[in-house]
């Protein structure tokens, strides 16, 4: 079984997979069965959005199940897709498909012009964490990683977790105050130096690569159909200042950042960026979270976008390189947003990305 955040693929590799990219393909799962083709439905349309940093969703549309004369869509398929029905997508060619999300239905609606559609939307399980409420509550654990468990084990028939184990020794229970989304992604992932992705069924807690084998080296002219990217001036220092309640002890990190790329100085000295953070309670604290901040000001000045091929293995979270076409642009990009789209006939992937090396 493919590994979505550890294979890589030559453009032969998957030419022969999916048969020259013939035939697209998209299945629609339902405790493991595609219903799209055990049901006979038409699926007009398909969008897969994959995010690093918000829920990944899709959206398709189903066509030939309106009848006119009752006026209403064949009730065997809409109750198929009530809200809250786990759902996995799939998408490929004929050859071969590949799923790349797990979600539940979010939204069930229709569209009426040219065609009669039921409409379906699926969501991940960090929208699950966005809207299942607010929580006040103490989570008496010993590292970050531990209070990622703890937060993600309700979420088990959506996901299951991969985690990267932090050394924290917290010496005191960490607060929630909110969603149990909105507490990973302010309070854990910031404090740990975490990344929070789900790719495929899987969610991840995990440092965010500084290297890695990109999924696939891509030419323009052969898979990659277009490409932009820019960076822009960077230069500044990042400074955390924690504080020990208890030692009534200050902590002061600091992390210098500036574009890894060409460019001139124009302030001395280099402005600084101040953050108080009173959980960096020692030094190691307070200087992890400016590197972490430094880290990303740094992938926040790199930006670029493109499309290729309809290519499932794409996918948040790794690295797409791009050969043989500048020295300024041939680079390993880190993928943070992927949008698969299936039509009549076409299938491609657009892609953002944040960063490279």
């Amino acid at each position: 079984m493919a590994d979505l955040m550890k294979d890589s693929y030559t453009y032969d590799d998957l030419a022969n997979k999916y048969g020259n990219f013939r035939l697209p393909v998209a299945k629609i799962y339902l405790n493991g069965t595609d219903i799209i083709s055990s049901m006979g439905l038409c699926l007009n349309e398909i969008s897969v959005v994959l995010s690093a940093s918000s829920a990944s969703s899709a959206r398709f549309k189903i066509g030939d199940i309106y009848d006119r004369e009752k006026r209403s869509f064949d009730s065997q398929v809409v109750d198929k897709f009530k809200p809250g029905t786990i759902v996995e997508i799939g998408l490929g060619y004929y050859s071969s498909v590949l799923k790349i999300m797990k979600g539940f239905v979010y939204m069930l609606g229709a569209d009426f012009g040219e065609k009669s559609l039921l409409v379906v939307t699926v969501m991940d399980v960090r929208k699950l964490m966005m809207i299942s409420g607010k929580k006040q509550m103490l989570h008496d654990v010993k590292n970050y990683s531990d209070a990622f468990k703890t937060v993600m084990s309700p979420y088990s028939k959506l996901c299951t977790v991969k985690t990267e184990t932090t050394d924290d020794k917290l010496t005191k229970p960490v607060s929630q105050m909110g969603t149990d989304y909105d507490f990973v992604k302010k309070e854990l992932i910031g404090r740990s130096s975490r990344e929070f992705l789900v790719v495929g069924d899987t969610a991840y807690f995990r440092e965010q690569p500084k290297t890695g084998s990109p999924v696939i080296q891509a030419e323009y002219g052969r898979e990659l159909l277009k490409l932009e990217m820019d960076y822009s001036y960077l230069d500044l220092t990042i400074e955390v200042i924690g504080y020990h309640q208890y030692e009534q002890a200050v902590y002061t990190g600091k992390a210098s950042v500036k574009s890894s790329e060409a460019q001139s100085s124009l302030i001395s000295p280099v402005p600084v960026y101040t953050v108080t953070d009173p959980d960096a309670d020692n030094q190691e604290k307070a200087a992890g979270r400016a590197g972490y901040l430094a880290d990303q000001e740094k992938d926040s000045s790199k930006y670029g976008k493109g499309i290729i091929i309809g290519l499932p293995e794409l996918v948040p979270g790794r690295f797409l390189e791009i050969v043989k076409l500048e020295k300024m642009v041939n680079r390993k990009y880190y993928i943070n947003e992927i949008t698969h789209k299936i039509g009549d006939g076409y299938y491609t992937t657009e892609f953002e990305v944040g960063g490279w090396i």
